[in-house]
Parts: C-alpha cells; structure tokens; sequence
C-alpha cells in the first residue's frame, strides 16, 4: 500500500503489539527509507506506530502520553509538521438522537484548535463489526489552516478493509502536470541595469550542432531558467 499510493506518512492504531522492531517496519514500509516511533499496546489492547519517510522528512522531536503519540517533522526548507495519532475508546452507538459526553468534548477540541474534520470519500463508515449489525465513522483526520493553505485541498478516502475491522485511510493530493512553464516577460525587468547586458550574454553564447531556430529556443530557455 506505501509503494502503490505513495505514501509519505503511515499511521496504524490497535497494533496490539508490545514491541515494534526494525523489520517489522522495513517489511511495512517496503525499504528500510523509513524511522518510526511507537507506544506499546497493554496485552493485546492498543498500540500505535507512526512511520515516515527518512529520505523526505527529519525528525524534530516525538512526544507520547495515554492514547496518542505525536512527532514534529522538518520538511523541506523551513517547513515543521506535526502528526499526532490517537486512540479514542468507545464507539458511538450510531442511534439517532443520542450524543455521548465524549462527542461534546471532541466537537469542543476541535474547535478550540480550529481544526477542520475533513469530510470521507469512498464510504459512510470506517469501522464494521464482524456481525454486521454495528458501523461507524470512529477514524478521522484533523488538519490545520495552516497544513490546508501549505498543502491546498485534499480528498480523505476511506479504503477498502484487509485484516482489521477498520478501513485504512488516506489523505490524496493531486499533483497535476500541466507541461513546461510558458516563457513570461515582465516590463519592470528594464528598469534592471544589468538586464541588457544578461541577455546578450545568453544569446551571445554558441550552441554547436543545432540549427538556427533550435538554437534561438535553447538560447531563451536558458535566460528563462536563469531569471
């Protein structure tokens, strides 16, 4: 799954596993490019493990407590994220009408951090029982202003279920490519002294082997590339 929609972060809740090792995590991610932070389960009851890219993301700190684990990432030039996992007990009887303490207190959270629950694609429900006769929504993710400005708008998809009786899910950004970047002229590019004298140093140096009109292209596209 890491390989096939190219994940960059993975979060997994009810590991129920006291110990994590190396090539459990290896085998997960499917490199060793990874690092990883756990909080061990008590028995057989929770466990969560957080796993990212090494290659694309340095680690700041981690921090843990009761239910969640969290850590800060640096990506890319002056860029921090943080990613905090939590196990949330109970599941809310789905009947219509009733609200539990615990829903109160989580509409409250969120909107005292002003994070935005984003809306699930692909189904209703990420959590089944074996039975059939109980569903609902208990996994989700929180994001930031501050990650939806940096990032722009995602789709949140709710996959379909391998082992467990929750379905994975997965934040898709598109990444269209819409070709080179066409040629641009400002006019406030005269005003630069050195303007005139850059340009016919570029088009003043020889590219051998290419006729006149590829040549001329060559020429603009390095005096392109170098503004």
């Amino acid at each position: 799954m890491v390989r096939q929609h190219k994940i960059d972060f993975l979060a997994i809740q009810e590991t129920k596993l006291e110990v994590i090792s190396e090539s459990l995590c290896h085998s997960l991610w499917g490199s060793n490019d990874c690092q990883w932070v756990f909080l061990p389960s008590e028995g057989r009851s929770g466990g969560i493990l957080s796993i990212w890219s090494k290659s694309h993301n340095s680690l700041i700190f981690s921090f843990m407590g009761e239910g969640f684990v969290g850590v800060c990432l640096e990506r890319g030039r002056l860029k921090t994220i943080c990613f905090v996992g939590e196990e949330r007990s109970g599941v809310n009887s789905g009947v219509v009408g009733t609200t539990t303490t615990e829903t109160f207190e989580f509409r409250n959270f969120i909107e005292e951090l002003e994070l935005v629950d984003l809306p699930l694609i692909g189904r209703h429900f990420t959590w089944y029982q074996s039975s059939g006769r109980a569903m609902s929504r208990i996994d989700r993710m929180l994001i930031s202003d501050e990650w939806a400005i940096w990032r722009g708008n995602g789709s949140l998809w709710a996959l379909p279920r391998d082992v467990s009786d929750h379905c994975p899910l997965l934040l898709r950004y598109l990444q269209e490519d819409w070709g080179p970047k066409p040629f641009r002229f400002n006019n406030f590019w005269l005003e630069n002294k050195k303007f005139v004298k850059l340009v016919e140093a570029f088009l003043g140096k020889p590219k051998s082997g290419r006729v006149d009109g590829f040549c001329l292209e060559g020429k603009v596209e390095r005096a392109k590339n170098h503004s």
